[in-house]
């Protein structure tokens, strides 16, 4: 009778000890699943801020586009900017780090400046910037843009370490 019970419970033993290892591999399944989907997002912003910064922000305040064309382009960057804004924004809400919340708020804030600047010096260049400071300049405005570009990619660096 003793061993009967010590086989019961020894069954016991082992099916608890299965449980626990399959949760502990579906767990760390998840886990993997839910890193990947956060490293696909963050990518996904490297990506979009490295064109803002590499590509539209150079085209916006180069001399290639007439004005029809500067005020489409603007339009699309501006559009893809605040979407870049609020996929960063979303993305800082639900890192699972204060370090990549942080990361994400500076890109957002950098992003935020660079809009600005490139709204000014777009609208310069069109003859319908808001209420510029009567001091100015394209020149002013272009270096302003430089200053926020180099911003921007400070706040870059750290987001594709992660990726």
């Amino acid at each position: 009778m003793d061993w009967v019970l010590i086989a019961i419970f020894g069954a016991i033993v082992v099916v608890a000890a299965l449980l626990f290892g399959m949760m502990s591999v579906a767990k760390r399944r998840r886990a993997q699943a839910d890193q990947r989907a956060l490293d696909r997002r963050i990518s996904h912003v490297v990506r979009e801020a490295e064109w803002v910064h590499d590509q539209a922000s150079l085209d916006l305040v180069g001399d290639t586009y007439t004005g029809d064309e500067l005020r489409g382009a603007w339009e699309d960057t501006r559009h893809r900017m605040d979407d870049l804004v609020t996929a960063a924004t979303a993305l800082a809400d639900d890192a699972p780090d204060e370090p990549l919340r942080q990361e994400l708020q500076a890109l957002t804030y950098a992003l935020d400046l660079l809009t600005e600047a490139l709204a000014t010096s777009v609208g310069l260049r069109l003859g319908d910037a808001p209420d510029p400071a009567p001091t100015t300049t394209a020149a002013a405005s272009a270096e302003a843009v430089d200053e926020c570009r180099h911003t921007l990619m400070v706040a870059i660096i750290p987001l594709t370490r992660r990726v």
